[in-house]
């Protein structure tokens, strides 16, 4: 080509671009495609399977009679009703040593001590609210209450009689 037949350098990279932008689209496409294609097969054997489920089931329905369904139904009630069977009756003792043995028992014996500390400053707190609450009840709070200043409802001097002047 020669100079002036020559396309300028903008329309050859946007052909380019057009280019790169139509086989980035092909391609997505074609994912897409095989993906709808793969959920269409795992749905197609999503329904067969479950068809094939519901067909054994009916099977086993049709071969059991009404009496035998009642029977059943009465049997597993009265399981349900049992009570549920002692998790420590078939345990096998734990091995313990004696030192492990002794220490149980020293931390055993440790919590009681704290406990019974515990109940013990429980009791005395106690004890001092209700000393409190005794001396608190037993102040005479029949002194009268006198406020220099009269109150927002009242007009100075309120009654000639009990108010003076000083």
């Amino acid at each position: 080509m020669s100079e002036e037949n020559k396309l300028p350098d903008s329309i050859i990279s946007a052909a380019e671009r057009h280019k790169m932008i139509r086989e980035q689209s092909d391609k997505i496409e074609a994912e897409k495609a095989e993906q709808d294609r793969i959920r269409a097969e795992r749905e197609k054997k999503t329904d067969e399977r479950a068809r094939e489920q519901e067909a054994q089931f009916l099977e086993r329905v049709a071969l059991v009679s009404h009496d035998e369904t009642i029977e059943h139904l009465h049997e597993r009630i009265r399981q349900l009703r049992e009570p549920p069977p002692d998790p420590e009756k078939n345990c096998p003792p734990p091995f313990i040593t004696e030192r492990q043995r002794a220490q149980t028992l020293a931390e055993i014996e440790g919590g009681r001590m704290a406990s019974e500390k515990a109940r013990i400053r429980e009791e005395a707190n106690r004890a001092a609210h209700a000393r409190y609450e005794a001396e608190q009840k037993a102040k005479d709070y029949s002194d009268p209450v006198i406020l220099p200043n009269p109150l927002q409802s009242q007009v100075f001097p309120t009654d000639p009689r009990k108010t003076t002047l000083r």
